[in-house]
């Protein structure tokens, strides 16, 4: 053997079709007002502000990250819920309503346990380090005296706001007591 090569295991070898210059980020960070890179050495965040919207948000996972890794559509039930298609990207889903994301209006992103494979789970985190499987101790000491419900055994807290008073930001989801899901931007109390 004459050459030994060694690669990151957060980062996709070469030649699957990641775009050059995003190995440097290790890490998503989902905010309330933005979607953020935060490079290894911490020292700047490149953001991606939500009010910019569906096709902008889709633009820019697709130059940083390339082409969505599934698509799914989701059925809604018809009252409280509507049918969704849903990308991913790096241990990242965007939700947007209806089948055709390129006409979407809204969309929302959210880090999932049922969607994320074992690496999601080191590279997305939530406002103040909070990421899925952060015990709802550490969840009560980055966000006291926040708003939250519970509701057939999940407990959703609202982990920062977009706005002062408004009750929509990132949302956490947690089940047995640990982060099982991260929402964003999304109200805390859904009117359904």
């Amino acid at each position: 053997m004459r050459d030994v090569t060694v690669f990151d295991p957060r980062a996709t070898p070469p030649g699957t079709g990641r775009p050059t210059g995003t190995r440097a980020d290790a890490a998503l960070r989902i905010d309330a007002d933005a979607l953020r890179t935060v490079p290894v050495k911490g020292e700047t965040t490149r953001a991606f502000a939500y009010d910019h919207g569906p096709l902008a948000l889709t633009k820019w996972l697709r130059d940083r990250f390339g082409p969505p890794a599934d698509r799914r559509e989701i059925l809604g039930d018809g009252m409280c819920s509507r049918d969704e298609t849903v990308l991913h990207w790096d241990g990242l889903s965007v939700m947007f309503p209806g089948e055709d994301p390129s006409t979407a209006t809204s969309f929302h992103v959210t880090h999932d346990l049922t969607w994320a494979v074992e690496d999601d789970l080191r590279r997305v985190r939530g406002p103040k380090g909070i990421g899925l499987g952060t015990p709802r101790t550490e969840v009560d000491r980055a966000a006291p005296n926040t708003g939250s419900f519970e509701y057939d055994g999940v407990l959703t807290v609202l982990l920062a706001e977009g706005e002062p008073h408004s009750g929509a930001g990132v949302v956490a989801e947690l089940t047995q007591d640990r982060v099982t899901a991260l929402h964003a931007p999304q109200a805390l109390v859904n009117d359904c």
